[in-house]
């Protein structure tokens, strides 16, 4: 994620469009990596180094409200369609699975007698 905030930092000074950065690593971290947690714990330490290198530049968050609960709801907007995507191919993954099972389970032949 520190690669990440550095790689937004000095392509644009645009909050907006560096937040956009943050916000795909986010989301890109969440539907790949297996762990939830772990996505959450980046997603986290994504805002704080938006917010305080940033958005901000002061070196530590300036929680602003209003501001700062928009950032905050782009990068858990972000997270959550990670989330969705990983859980959609997990799903899609299960279905493949269960129609190889079918299909092992429905091939023609000779059944497997219980004592072989």
């Amino acid at each position: 994620m520190a690669a990440v905030t550095i790689l937004a930092a000095v392509v644009t000074d645009d909050t907006t469009a560096q937040l956009v950065v943050i916000a795909v690593a986010v989301a890109a971290f969440a539907a790949v990596v297996a762990d939830t947690r772990t996505s959450a714990f980046t997603t986290t330490i994504g805002f704080v180094l938006f917010e305080a290198l940033l958005a901000d530049r002061h070196g530590f968050p300036m929680l602003d409200g209003t501001t700062t609960g928009w950032h905050l709801s782009v990068l858990l907007a972000a997270f959550g369609l990670g989330l969705g995507q990983r859980w959609l191919r997990h799903v899609r993954d299960d279905a493949a699975l269960d129609r190889e099972i079918e299909d092992l389970l429905h091939r023609p032949g000779r059944p497997a007698s219980p004592d072989e």
